[in-house]
């Protein structure tokens, strides 16, 4: 276990939020929540902020969340105006970061496309539940 920890504004900090006026709701609220919630089991926008309403009172353990939860609009529309490329290499780093084994994997969608298909769809919770395979085998 990796005793420094890389954080989500680390991880992340690279990835240009896309919206053009200033946002109500942050983005590194917006990437703390979303895997939060598709860890949780959701797997749309919609569900998504269902939990998050639910769990509300946690996530403000954690985060500031002034504005409250954005909508399962806000959701779609941030995570698809994404760059993916961008998204997918910050995405990598965490993960890696988190487990090192990760850094020699290959990204490939929970329905088995190749990532950068993938990658360039962000259609509902799929972006999020994105899986890693290791061309050998995982280093335990």
């Amino acid at each position: 276990m990796q005793e420094d920890v890389l954080s989500i504004e680390e991880a992340f900090g690279d990835l240009r939020d896309p919206r053009s006026r200033t946002p109500a709701h942050d983005l590194t609220e917006m990437l703390v929540v979303a895997p939060c919630a598709v860890l949780s089991g959701t797997d749309s926008w919609v569900a998504i902020q269902t939990w998050t309403e639910a769990k509300l009172e946690w996530l403000r353990r954690y985060l500031p969340l002034v504005n409250g939860i954005a909508s399962h609009d806000t959701f779609g529309r941030v995570f698809a105006a994404l760059d993916a490329q961008q998204f997918e290499a910050c995405f990598i780093r965490w993960t890696a970061h988190l487990c090192p084994a990760l850094a020699r994997a290959e990204l490939i969608s929970p329905k088995g496309a190749p990532s950068n298909a993938f990658a360039r769809r962000y259609t509902e919770a799929d972006l999020l539940t994105t899986v890693f395979r290791e061309a050998n085998a995982y280093a335990y």
